[in-house]
């Protein structure tokens, strides 16, 4: 059975939530064998923050150990995908063993520098429901970029050189584009955890983001162009469309960390070819002739 935690769908003031859910959120994150989005109900950006003085270590802390865990994540994955496009082999028991490391690493920088009060004010239940967040934001996200980078293999396994130097050059194009969305919103969301802002000044702020990924979102266009010139027939996409998909896995992973309406992760769309949260699988068909079952195992079955 399947338990999946939307956000928690319980109307009150932010200030309460801090107070009087540490101990009922325990409670319901131990009850729910499988959770697919673990945080309370993401708040508005305009009450989020700021935090505790202790707090704030936390969840800086914490965030650069998830952009660290997803860097690591998405080298194994690109060069295992790269490998394969190329004709040779990939050894996934060695991607996987790496990558458990990698989300080793970061949860004991969430053991290590949290308390569980502190998670509870930053909008989490606990530990155990931090850990699927944070786990979802380095695991899943970095895979669900490789598989949107290397999504022609699908089709054809065994591509020809320039197809394969193409979806190379795509995915490192890609990382440039998520590194950028994550470089430019962290501080933002870090001085509002830290500081304390009018809610019209926090507005503004999330707005000045918003224009700032807006104009670039051109260069990213050309960018892409230019690292494929056969982008759209590789892909049947438009570069503007690649660049939306790596910026929504940047968006994913910044929803994971920061837990308020501002940025949010996009809901999964069986079929796509990107697996999403809440799926099991997703191979880009919604036929139930092969591994991946037409509904992409959404309900963990």
């Amino acid at each position: 059975m399947a338990v999946v935690f939307s956000h928690m769908m319980i109307r009150m003031p932010y200030r309460f939530h801090r107070r009087c859910f540490g101990a009922l959120a325990i409670l319901l994150a131990a009850a729910a064998p499988s959770v697919a989005r673990a945080h309370m109900q993401a708040v508005p950006v305009e009450e989020w923050g700021p935090f505790l003085p202790g707090t704030v270590p936390c969840v800086r802390m914490v965030s650069r150990a998830v952009h660290a865990c997803f860097d690591s994540v998405f080298d194994l994955e690109e060069r295992c995908a790269a490998e394969l496009a190329r004709g040779s082999t990939c050894d996934r028991l060695e991607v996987e063993t790496r990558s458990t490391a990698a989300a080793r690493r970061m949860q004991n920088v969430l053991t290590g520098v949290c308390e569980a009060g502190q998670l509870t004010e930053l909008g989490y239940f606990g530990f155990a429901d931090a850990t699927i967040d944070l786990r979802n934001a380095c695991l899943d996200q970095a895979r669900a970029a490789i598989a949107a980078a290397y999504a022609p293999m699908r089709a054809a396994p065994d591509p020809p050189a320039t197809t394969a130097q193409c979806m190379e050059e795509s995915a490192a194009y890609g990382r440039r584009i998520i590194r950028f969305v994550l470089k430019r919103s962290t501080p933002v969301m870090e001085r509002m955890a830290t500081l304390a802002f009018q809610p019209a000044e926090k507005t503004e702020m999330v707005l000045h983001l918003g224009r700032e990924l807006a104009a670039t979102r051109a260069r990213w266009i050309d960018g892409l162009a230019a690292a494929c010139p056969e982008l759209v027939n590789v892909y049947g996409r438009s570069a503007e469309s690649f660049a939306r998909t790596m910026k929504q896995r940047a968006d994913c992973v910044l929803s994971k960390t920061y837990v308020n309406n501002a940025v949010s992760c996009p809901l999964q769309e069986c079929g796509n070819g990107i697996p999403e949260e809440g799926e099991q699988c997703d191979d880009g068909n919604q036929s139930d002739l092969d591994d991946c079952p037409n509904d992409c195992g959404v309900d963990g079955e």
